[in-house]
């Protein structure tokens, strides 16, 4: 993840100063993706998983620097790209919360997707 980081910022010019403390800090307690909340792949679950675990930059752009990193799921961070969390957040509320369903029924994900963006964007979808 840090090795993944630090070249990506290499090749596109961007700076990198992070460290593996860093992304400890900001390594969720929960192991919870911080953009949907779906819980992250294990160890042995991680390869081409859109479940596994990624390093965001948070704001696009600025690079993979301390303040503003993320562990996100993989999924969550290839749709966010150049968008900003509060985007990927708002259109997350049809399409993109069903790729999240391995682990849940369509009913569970709908109900808890219909809370997340009543929380978030304040109505139900």
């Amino acid at each position: 993840m840090l090795r993944a980081s630090k070249k990506s910022d290499t090749e596109r010019g961007r700076p990198n100063n992070i460290t593996v403390e860093d992304i400890r800090a900001v390594w969720p307690a929960d192991n919870r993706c911080r953009y949907c909340g779906v819980e992250m792949a294990t160890v042995g679950e991680r390869k081409n998983n859109p479940l596994s675990p990624s390093l965001d930059e948070v704001v696009y752009g600025l690079g993979h620097v301390k303040g503003n990193i993320a562990i996100v799921c993989y999924a969550c961070n290839g749709r966010k790209g150049a968008g900003t969390p509060d985007w990927l957040r708002n259109v997350a509320g049809t399409v993109f919360a069903f790729q999240h369903a391995q682990k849940e029924t369509v009913t569970q994900e709908s109900d808890r997707l219909n809370e997340w963006a009543a929380a978030i964007i304040g109505r139900r979808v």
